[in-house]
Parts: C-alpha cells; sequence; structure tokens
C-alpha cells in the first residue's frame, strides 16, 4: 500500500508543480519511474499471494488455524515462534482441523443425499440406492456403509465382508 500512496503523491506533486514543472517523459522522471516501478513489484507479489479461490481458500483456512492458538494461552510462544510450537503443534493442528473439515463436507454429502432420497419418497419415486464395490470405498466411506447397515438392522455386516 506504501508503493501505491508514493506514485500517488509523486503525481499529485507534479499537478501540483505545474504544467511547466512536470516531467512527462518517463524515462526522465527517475523518481516516479523507480517509484512505479516499486509499485508492480510489490502489486506482483500481492497478485501471487491472492492468487486464485483455491489458495485464498488455503490461506484463509491457514490463518484460522494460527489464530487459534494466537488466541489461546501460547500466543507468547507463537509470537517468539518457538520450535515445539511451529514444527510440532501447528502442523498436527493443521492436519486435525483438514480431518475435521473433510468429515464436514462428507456429512454435508450425506445430509444432502437423505435429503434428495426423502424428497424422492415424498414425490412418489421409486429411489435406488447405490452401492459401491468396497473395493473402491474408503475407510469412512466403509464406516458409514456398515452404521447404515446396522441403522437398518442388518447386523453391520454385509455377505461380502463375511
Amino acid at each position: 500500500m506504501n508503493a501505491i500512496n508514493k506514485v500517488r503523491k509523486d503525481l499529485l506533486k507534479m499537478h501540483s508543480d505545474g504544467v511547466l514543472m512536470i516531467k512527462y517523459i518517463v524515462e526522465d522522471n527517475v523518481e516516479l519511474k523507480k517509484d512505479t516501478i516499486d509499485m508492480v513489484k510489490k502489486d506482483v507479489i500481492t497478485q501471487w499471494l491472492v492468487g486464485d479461490e483455491l489458495k485464498q481458500d488455503q490461506f484463509n483456512f491457514i490463518y484460522e488455524v494460527i489464530k487459534i492458538s494466537y488466541d489461546s494461552a501460547v500466543r507468547d510462544k507463537l509470537l517468539a515462534m518457538d520450535k515445539d510450537l511451529v514444527e510440532e503443534i501447528l502442523p498436527k493442528l493443521v492436519a486435525f482441523r483438514s480431518v475435521m473439515a473433510i468429515r464436514d463436507i462428507q456429512l454435508t454429502k450425506a445430509r444432502e443425499a437423505m435429503h434428495e432420497k426423502e424428497k424422492a419418497e415424498l414425490a412418489g419415486e421409486t429411489v435406488e440406492v447405490k452401492k459401491k464395490d468396497q473395493i473402491n470405498m474408503t475407510e469412512d466411506e466403509i464406516v458409514a456403509q456398515r452404521m447404515e447397515n446396522e441403522k437398518a438392522g442388518h447386523g453391520g455386516i454385509e455377505r461380502s465382508e463375511a
């Protein structure tokens, strides 16, 4: 932001000096040229940091994780860049929050699927439940399937598992 303000200040100074004092040729106006180049370099860095939507989401995720530590009793250690906190605790916290985010996404998808199923049943449509092949299922999907089977009264184990 400081680079933009410097260029703006240079341009305002040129304007206030009047038409006869302005150096229109940028190559001759060394100060404006230097400040403009500095502004463009900082803008490139900013654009890289801000990046696309994925990078912004990742940045916000890391910010939220670090904010947990900052808002806690370990603030002083975080600000002092304590080796144990930075190399041990924060990576584990990031991993934990990542797993929790994945879990939230899966739960949301399951709720949406149940909602669609209930909506179809209310409309009188036949609902076809697609079962995945257990070889291609993740561990979470296998556990979810077992829980559904237990809920439905099948005992939690399918014949293909036995």
